[in-house]
């Protein structure tokens, strides 16, 4: 008669059940073993064939007899249970949660990359935001720059960056959060064009390039300020592009975008078809004062004159002969 299962005999020729010897606890045999080795785990238990048999712990569980490894709890369960014989002794964390592999408690379920809160009431991280490690740590908001339009961003990589020459503040959550930059001009998401030549847009936005004021330049595109003209005495057309649209003023003479000089006391600016020029005023007549417009030349004083042209101050007029004072 054959040995019962779980146990085996090592004899030849045993006359009775007293020669069967039990397996090591935890471990059975089919019926007729013949050595110890023939004995193998329990489910729930494992080792090598023949034992010690140990149990599985909280976290792990084995289907089936044999000597294979006890099989981890998968990723998202957990088990408190020892001995376990089925994966469906581990329990499903709650929605959105996730756990190491192994797990034992309900508590080491935490929110997955995505999610935020505490375990049971995690939330999706908003649009804007992702979170890149399971647990309690809050959404972090998309970096300025980058706007993500959706929920459950996992990563920094799910933020996209705005179209070029724009920008958005962090934590944007689509892309018309991306304004256009300083010097360019469109709607929020772009396309985002250069202001031209002669403009210029001094805020980020959706509002449309200026004209640059007069006595003022832009030589470039995509300009956010505009140039003054190079000499405070010059005046230049709204929009101009170039320092060479920067004139002298009337009493000023020089070279377009160059340095401008006053006419001196003593003459008066004029200006022919091509060009502004001085003018010395005539004998008996003084002009105090520079950068004078047209002939402002004053008569000296009676019974007095000036010694030629282009006198300046009052007291270039003297005494006539015969005359004293």
């Amino acid at each position: 008669t054959a040995c019962a299962a779980g146990t085996y005999s090592t004899f030849e020729g045993a006359t009775d059940s007293s020669f069967c010897f039990p397996c090591a606890p935890s471990s059975t045999s089919n019926p007729g073993a013949s050595a110890a080795t023939q004995c193998v785990c329990d489910p729930g238990y494992s080792g090598t064939d023949g034992g010690p048999c140990l149990i599985c712990q909280a976290g792990y569980y084995k289907e089936a007899n044999g000597s294979a490894a006890c099989s981890e709890c998968a990723v998202g369960s957990y088990s408190e249970a020892t001995g376990a014989t089925t994966a469906s002794t581990c329990t499903a964390c709650p929605a959105f949660s996730v756990t190491d592999p192994a797990a034992i408690y309900s508590f080491q379920c935490q929110c997955d990359v995505g999610y935020t809160g505490s375990p049971g009431s995690c939330s999706v991280c908003g649009p804007g935001s992702f979170k890149d490690i399971a647990g309690t740590a809050a959404c972090a908001p998309c970096a300025a720059g980058t706007y993500l339009n959706r929920t459950g961003g996992t990563a920094s990589s799910d933020c996209f960056a705005c179209p070029a020459n724009s920008n958005a503040p962090k934590g944007s959550g689509d892309i018309t959060d991306c304004a256009c930059d300083r010097g360019f001009t469109g709607p929020g998401g772009g396309p985002c064009v250069p202001c031209a030549a002669g403009e210029f847009k001094r805020d980020a936005g959706s509002a449309a390039c200026s004209l640059c004021d007069t006595a003022k330049y832009s030589a470039s595109e995509g300009s956010s300020t505009c140039t003054n003209c190079p000499d405070a005495n010059q005046d230049s057309p709204g929009g101009s592009t170039s320092p060479g649209a920067c004139a002298c003023n009337d009493g000023y003479n020089g070279p377009n975008g160059g340095v401008c000089v006053a006419c001196t006391p003593g003459t008066w600016w004029a200006q022919n078809a091509t060009a502004g020029y001085c003018v010395d005023c005539v004998g008996g007549k003084y002009l105090p004062y520079e950068a004078a417009v047209g002939d402002q030349c004053a008569a000296c004083p009676s019974d007095t004159d000036t010694a030629g042209e282009g006198t300046g101050p009052v007291t270039g007029c003297t005494c006539n002969v015969g005359y004293t004072g």
